[in-house]
C-alpha cells in the first residue's frame, strides 16, 4: 500500500452552485454550458422530503419543457452511507451516463451523495 503523502492527486471540479430566487430559470442552458451538449439528460438527486414538496418534479417538468431526459433518485437520507450510494450509483447507471449531468436538489447530504454517486457509477467500484 502507497502512503497518500508520497502520491500526487489531481482534482478537477467542476460543480456549480446556485441559490435564491429565480436560480431554477437557467438550469436547462447551466447543464448544456457545463458538458450536457445538445442531448443532455439529468440525474436528479434528493431527499425524500424535497420530493414530497414537489421540488423535484418542479425541476423535472422545466427540463422536461427544454427536451431533455429526466429521473429522479430521491432516497439521499441524513449523514448517508454506502448503501444509499451504491443505490444510486446502480440506478445512474441503469438510466445510462452518456450525456447525463448529475444535479443535486437539496441540501448538504443530496450534494455529497450526488458526487459520491457519480463517482461510484462511472467507475468499476462494487461491479
Amino acid at each position: 500500500m502507497t502512503a497518500l503523502s508520497d502520491r500526487t492527486i489531481d482534482l478537477l471540479v467542476r460543480d456549480r452552485t446556485r441559490f435564491g430566487a429565480g436560480a431554477i430559470d437557467g438550469l436547462a442552458a447551466v447543464i448544456r454550458e457545463i458538458g450536457g451538449g445538445p442531448d443532455a439528460r439529468a440525474f436528479i438527486v434528493s431527499d425524500p422530503g424535497v420530493v414530497a414538496a414537489g421540488v423535484t418534479a418542479t425541476v423535472a417538468g422545466i427540463l422536461a419543457e427544454d427536451g431533455m431526459d429526466t429521473t429522479v433518485f430521491g432516497a439521499v437520507e441524513p449523514n448517508p452511507g454506502m448503501r444509499v450510494v451504491e443505490r444510486g450509483g446502480t440506478e445512474l447507471r441503469a438510466f445510462g451516463i452518456d450525456d447525463v449531468i448529475v444535479v443535486a436538489v437539496g441540501g448538504g447530504s443530496t450534494m455529497d451523495t450526488a458526487k459520491a454517486l457519480s463517482l461510484y457509477a462511472t467507475n468499476d467500484v462494487g461491479v
